[in-house]
């Protein structure tokens, strides 16, 4: 029987950080196993009408989405801060919004929570979206830029 004489302060000290390193693990996402909750954004359209998107996930993971079913895993943001744009998107009602104003070059956001959707887009055309909208747009565009 083991008691707590028996036991070395290393061994509980290395059981104590093996437990703590293994709970604090996030889950990895693949293109074959994403969470419920998916938020895409990017622009489309112009000359060549194509379409540059990314795939931000609560977990700080960032994918650019060459075509569909594709994805190019970039590199993390952090947890908080991905956690922190899913509840900003929530604290500005986007879930609500509806906002389908695409032109010739056309921005958007959209928000996959299992099988529910919501697409917002909008162009530099008239009507113009809200300052909120686009500056909660900037803010994920900032996401993909490379650290300076």
């Amino acid at each position: 029987m083991i008691t707590m004489r028996n036991t070395s302060p290393l061994a509980i000290l290395l059981a104590l950080a093996t437990f703590l390193i293994f709970s604090c693990k996030t889950t990895t996402y693949t293109i074959d196993n994403l969470p419920e909750k998916q938020l895409y954004f990017g622009s489309g359209g112009g000359f060549t009408g194509m379409v540059t998107e990314y795939l931000l996930l609560e977990n700080g993971q960032l994918f650019k989405v060459p075509s569909p079913g594709q994805l190019e895993e970039m590199d993390k943001v952090k947890k908080k801060k991905a956690e922190s744009i899913y509840a900003e998107y929530e604290a500005l009602g986007f879930g609500d919004l509806i906002f389908n104003q695409p032109g010739n070059i056309y921005y958007f956001i959209r928000m996959v929570n299992g099988e529910s959707e919501n697409f917002i887009s909008w162009s530099d055309q008239r009507p113009l979206p809200e300052v909120k909208m686009m500056d909660y747009y900037k803010s994920l565009m900032e996401t993909v830029q490379p650290s300076k």
